[in-house]
């Protein structure tokens, strides 16, 4: 997971409906999407299902294999999991796979992006239930200059702490925007990828 998109991978085909069932009916998460789909995908389509996908009014899908479809196959991807997970907005996926804060392990607490099987936003955030949080670093700093082990364990267990989100599919109320000279006549990007060869195409034919 990172963020706002879950890669799920599924050892046993035969329960892949199953496991797509109990994800869409999970708080928090819009849609869940094919694999396969993404997979046959390329990257080279990624403009033209971008472009046919903010055609017109959008549109709310009432099944979960078909939301979502077109904008999901412009991140083709030839490793996408089984499945693939979009969390809602103002939603995400933590890396939290314990049930127990008390058996968390100990990287949990601190700031080890290299430990975490995910993106962590809570790193930002000191605990606000330790008192005295300056002390306490302080003294951990000491005992590492001293050559004593210790753990920078002042993040906190607190996914709700986080408020903002990022990750999503393209949204076109959030595109890219240009300034340009009022003669200016020609395309516009539909994606943010696009606006390369705008430019390029601009400057070689002002």
């Amino acid at each position: 997971a990172d963020h706002q998109i879950a890669h799920v991978y599924v050892k046993d085909s035969q329960i892949l409906p199953e496991v797509r069932s109990c994800l869409q009916d999970l708080a928090g998460i819009e849609y869940v999407m094919d694999g396969r789909d993404l997979r046959s995908a390329r990257f080279k389509d990624r403009d033209r299902a971008t472009r046919k996908a903010n055609s017109g009014p959008a549109k709310a899908a009432t099944s979960a294999s078909g939301r979502g479809r077109s904008q999901l196959q412009s991140t083709g991807e030839a490793r996408a999991g089984d499945l693939v997970a979009v969390a809602e907005k103002g939603a995400w996926f933590h890396y939290y796979y314990w049930l127990d804060d008390s058996r968390a392990p100990d990287f949990a607490r601190t700031v080890d992006i290299h430990r975490k099987p995910g993106y962590d936003p809570v790193e930002l955030f000191v605990d606000p239930e330790l008192s005295l949080v300056p002390l306490r670093i302080g003294w951990k700093l000491l005992k590492k200059a001293l050559g004593f082990r210790m753990l920078m364990d002042v993040i906190p267990l607190r996914p709700d702490l986080v408020k903002g989100s990022h990750g999503r599919l393209h949204e076109p109320s959030r595109g890219p925007l240009l300034i340009a000279p009022q003669h200016y006549d020609g395309p516009l990007p539909h994606s943010v990828t696009g606006v390369f060869s705008l430019l390029q195409s601009y400057f070689r034919h002002p």
